[in-house]
């Protein structure tokens, strides 16, 4: 059996070794995640459930159609802890956010069959233009040193946080369906023509976004990997996952 199909077959049976069920479908938990939240946000603050996700959203306070988004990820043992500072952080500042809707969903993004486009996100959160991007990443930054998480391989890791990423992306989340039934999410440019919103296991800046946290990036000539001291050239992977890659040499 071909390694996408294993890796297909394992998603799917996660939640029920008999019936092919999603993550989204089931019942969760509200004590682990919800419930704790619910007691640090206004009571005028909406909260819904769509999938995988739980939605707080303040009042009277669109989405933008696209732009930053900060992800927060967190290992499971100070996840709770985590979610605590951000919600009664983001509550103060009424900006909007959503977060893994209890805590098997959250052990289920940060294991190895989690589409690796996605893994790791425990917190999303929408800012509502870029100079409150960069306030919310300031004041996140001041609450949450010293936590860990993962690293969400579509974003940008902030330079001296090990939890705190982010992207440039659609919010709202504009899309066409292809001829095959599937979502294809876009984003539009300056002059208003839409581009693809390419939402992958890597870092995708688009060509008229400008980073906000400029980093090094100059590692050397890194086109070609070698293992023990030299000996072995990488040639492909056979298979990805969220905690690395099987690879022939």
């Amino acid at each position: 059996m071909p390694a996408e199909r294993r890796t297909e077959l394992l998603y799917y049976t996660a939640v029920d070794r008999e019936f092919f069920e999603t993550h989204g479908s089931r019942v969760i938990d509200e004590r682990d995640f919800v419930e704790p939240v619910r007691r640090i946000v206004p009571a005028s603050w909406r909260m819904h459930r769509s999938g995988v996700w739980m939605h707080c959203l303040p009042p009277d306070t669109p989405l933008p159609a696209q732009g930053w988004k900060i992800h927060v990820s967190s290992v499971t043992p100070t996840a709770p802890i985590v979610l605590s500072i951000v919600a009664a952080t983001l509550s103060s500042l009424g900006v909007a956010f959503k977060f893994a809707a209890d805590a098997r969903m959250h052990a289920a993004m940060n294991g190895k069959r989690w589409p690796r486009g996605g893994s790791g996100k425990f917190i999303t959160i929408y800012p509502a233009d870029p100079k409150a991007f960069r306030y919310v990443m300031e004041e996140l930054q001041a609450v949450l040193t010293g936590y860990e998480g993962p690293h969400i391989l579509s974003d940008r890791r902030l330079p001296g946080s090990r939890i705190l990423h982010y992207r440039f992306g659609g919010i709202r989340g504009e899309y066409e369906v292809s001829a095959g039934g599937q979502r294809e999410y876009f984003l539009r440019n300056p002059s208003g023509e839409k581009e693809p919103d390419i939402r992958a296991a890597y870092v995708h800046l688009p060509p008229w976004v400008r980073d906000p946290f400029p980093q090094d990036t100059d590692a050397g000539d890194s086109s070609v990997l070698r293992l023990d001291g030299g000996r072995y050239e990488v040639r492909g992977a056979l298979t990805f996952s969220s905690a690395g890659a099987s690879i022939w040499r």
